[in-house]
């Protein structure tokens, strides 16, 4: 969630915002889509019209565009997505009951004798030397059933065991939970938020004076120190110094608003 939804749409621009998605080829449903993604996952699948847009226009329609999102954005279908998509992130613990380690063992004893039953049935079929020399491999096998059954084998987890797994299974169980609370907030203002103010500081300080040359048919910074920046610090200095200075004003104003609430 670390690329911002403002610097993955700057390229989606027109003249309204119902007319930046028929210009792209997007329904509604389809831009919903691509803001949820966003938002969700940092990564967003620009159309090749987008790119075709005069660099005069972005400033203009950015507005449109950022603000269809933030209408969504308030919308229950966007919620409900949002509500969806972190619940299925949730981690779940490993800790499992004694009664269901027992069943567990129980039906592993029970693939383990048809397993058996199966290998006679083939041993039938083979000479009898080979029969003599699997003898002993089928006394072990059935010797360590008869130990499952009877509750004496040593492959038998015993209760103390489990409560110890259990304790480290909570354990780990309880940081998967942090983390996750952490990174997939209750509240998707929340990751906005910070999506907002990570394009603010990705987004300060480009040189959209750099100069670029062609090598190989491609263009490159001359300043080979710019080559090593951010995807976002060169998709603002694609933008130009006008449309990112508008998507910045735009979230100043979201984020302004978020925090007043």
């Amino acid at each position: 969630m670390k690329k911002l939804l403002i610097l993955s749409l700057i390229g989606l621009f027109a003249y309204r915002t119902t007319d930046v998605l028929s210009d792209i080829g997007l329904t509604h449903p389809d831009a919903q889509q691509t803001i949820f993604t966003s938002i969700t996952s940092g990564y967003i699948a620009i159309p090749s019209a987008c790119r075709k847009l005069a660099v005069s226009q972005r400033a203009t329609v950015i507005s449109g565009v950022v603000n269809f999102a933030k209408s969504y954005t308030k919308t229950d279908d966007f919620k409900k997505r949002y509500a969806t998509w972190r619940a299925d992130a949730k981690p779940t613990s490993d800790a499992k009951s004694y009664d269901q380690v027992q069943r567990e063992q129980k039906a592993q004893i029970a693939e383990m004798k048809k397993g058996l039953t199966e290998t006679k049935a083939s041993m039938a079929k083979l000479d009898a030397a080979t029969q003599k020399a699997m003898q002993s491999a089928i006394q072990q096998q059935e010797k360590m059933i008869a130990e499952m059954e009877a509750g004496t084998s040593p492959m038998l987890m015993k209760r103390e065991s489990v409560d110890q797994l259990n304790k480290y299974a909570e354990a780990e169980y309880q940081e998967k939970l942090k983390k996750w609370e952490a990174e997939y907030p209750a509240d998707p203002a929340t990751v906005i938020h910070k999506q907002l103010t990570a394009f603010l500081e990705q987004s300060a300080g480009v040189d959209f004076a750099a100069k670029l040359t062609d090598r190989n048919g491609k263009k490159y910074f001359t300043n080979p120190a710019y080559e090593q920046k951010s995807d976002n610090w060169k998709r603002c200095f694609r933008a130009g110094l006008e449309a990112t200075s508008t998507a910045q004003q735009l979230a100043k104003t979201w984020l302004f608003e978020l925090e007043k609430k």
